[in-house]
Order: C-alpha cells, then structure tokens, then sequence
C-alpha cells in the first residue's frame, strides 16, 4: 500500500487539522518530500506536533519515517525503467503484479460512480493525454463515443487545440489521464481551458500535479510489471468508467446507439465480413468448383514454358 492509499484509507477517523495535512499531501506531495515537520506546521498553520501525529495515524513512528517513505515513492515515480528481464520467472512476475496493479481499481468505486454520473449528464465529455497516457485517452473516447453523444479527444500536441476549445462550457466534463511522469501539456491544457469544465483526473498512485484541479479523483496502480510503468490497471479503470456511464445512460439508450454505429459499419464495410466455422472449407471447395480439371489440350503451356506437345 502507497502512502496515498494510507492517507485515503485513514482520512475518516482523523481530526479536521490532520486532514489539513493529508489534503496537503494529496495536492501538493512535492513539497512535503523536503519540508520538515516545522515547516509543514507553519505553512498550513497547525501545530507541528499534528504533523506527527498524521504520521502515525499512518503507521509510522513519526514524520521522518513517512517522509522517508514518501521520498522513496516520489523518486520511483520519476523512474521509466525499474525491473530487469533477465530473470528467470518473468512471465510469473509479470501476471502477479499487473493482477496486482488491476485489484488496485476497486478502491474508487465511489469516485467512478460519481464521475460517471457527471459525464453521463453532461453537455459534452472531452478526453485527454498525453504520451503513453494518450493511449488511454484514446481508448475511453473512442468507447465514451458508443454509449453517449459529443464525446471529444483533444491532443495536447495539436496546434489547434486552442480553437477546439471554443466550444467547450462549463455544462462539460473533461476526462484527463495523466499519469508519472505527467506531462506539462496536459496540466496546461486542463488549467487554461476556459470555461474550466468539471474535471475527472485519471491518474496513478503518484502525487499528480493536477489534484488541485480536479473534481474527482480515479487512482490506479502503475507499479512495473517488467520494464516500463504499467498501463494495465489504466486500462481497466477505463473500462470501469465507460460501464459505469453506460448504466448511468440507460440500457435503452446505449443499445440504440450501439446498432445505429453497427448499421454505419455495415454500411461502410468497416470490418471484414466474418465466417462460422467451416465456412473455409466451403469457399475453397466453392473456388475449386469454379475452375474445372482439364485434359491438357494441344497448345497448352507446360511448368517450364513451352508448349506441351514440344514437351513430349
């Protein structure tokens, strides 16, 4: 368990000044990593001794071991690279801990719910990301775009994105993903869009520097499954969130969606046409039917060229 999923599993049973200090720590983690106890107290005008004992409402035995902790976990956040592949149990590895990374997801059923009820009654839902975040972005519009009408992705990178933004109202709900390392594009996009739609922050275990901004908050686990931070536990609060809307939207509403995109898709022959099984076989015997066997007759061309009758 991170830190931050101490603070979120302890927020409840602690006083309004250690909650003080835990939102601090959920909204601006960076500068707790260095910040001294006394420090901590006189920014957020409490008394130091509430700092150490938000500490131990933690488990530690004081300041110092969490900030200890904290440290390490902010260092690691910053890391791309952090499990080796030479070992030998390495598919084993992988499976755990992204099975790990999945279980993770279950912690914001409450902050899915919430979200998903906002974008299912907003004007319009507008996904963003950037670098390997982008990919997530992606997936939850494209499927967002299923369920519900006037689902929108933004590119941070697009020299456009100033112009698309001239639509967006304060009736909109913004779905940003976001996860360590976070990108100075999306952070930027997100606080300068005008008027600021209510935001769903789709991030990682990590201090993201967009918490301040955000509505609601969805965690997942990144944790290295092999070499890179893993994206699959993104993934599936994706998902979550997408079938969370769709309930939120309605059976009925959703499923004549769906058939009008699958009536567009036949229409355009978006997919390939799929066979049942067997159905192989049938057009190869079809295909041989078409071109029956024949006597070689006079003036044929052999394998090698020349005429048959020269062959012989």
């Amino acid at each position: 368990m991170t830190v931050i999923d101490q603070v979120r599993a302890n927020f409840g049973s602690m006083s309004p000044n250690e909650q003080r200090v835990a939102a601090h720590l959920l909204r601006h983690g960076s500068v707790m990593t260095f910040a001294s106890a006394s420090q901590v107290a006189r920014m957020l005008g409490v008394s130091a001794s509430t700092v150490v004992r938000f500490a131990q409402q933690l488990g530690y035995s004081g300041y110092v071991e969490l900030q200890e902790r904290w440290q390490q976990e902010f260092d690691e956040s910053k890391k791309l690279v952090a499990v080796s592949v030479d070992r030998a149990d390495l598919l084993e590895h992988v499976i755990e801990r992204d099975g790990e990374n999945i279980a993770s997801v279950a912690r914001n059923q409450e902050s899915i719910a919430g979200a998903a009820t906002a974008i299912a009654a907003a004007q319009r839902v507008w996904f963003t990301g950037g670098r390997s975040s982008e990919s997530l972005a992606r997936i939850g519009s494209h499927f967002m775009n299923l369920i519900r009408p006037d689902v929108r992705f933004l590119d941070v990178s697009g020299a456009e994105v100033p112009d698309q933004l001239v639509d967006m109202s304060e009736r909109d709900v913004m779905v940003a993903v976001s996860m360590s390392r976070y990108t100075k594009d999306v952070v930027r996009l997100v606080r300068l869009s005008p008027p600021r739609a209510a935001t769903v922050l789709i991030t990682d275990e990590h201090a993201s520097p967009l918490l301040p901004d955000a509505d609601w908050v969805i965690t997942f686990s990144s944790r290295p499954a092999a070499i890179f931070r893993s994206l699959t536990a993104g993934m599936a609060t994706v998902q979550a969130l997408v079938a969370a809307t769709a309930r939120e939207v309605g059976k009925e509403a959703v499923d004549l969606r769906i058939a009008k995109a699958e009536e567009l898709w036949k229409r355009f022959e978006t997919f390939m046409p799929t066979e049942s099984p067997g159905a192989g076989s049938s057009w190869a015997e079809a295909s041989e039917a078409e071109v029956p066997d024949e006597e070689p007759t006079h003036g044929s061309v052999g394998v090698d060229g020349y005429p048959l009758e020269d062959a012989r």
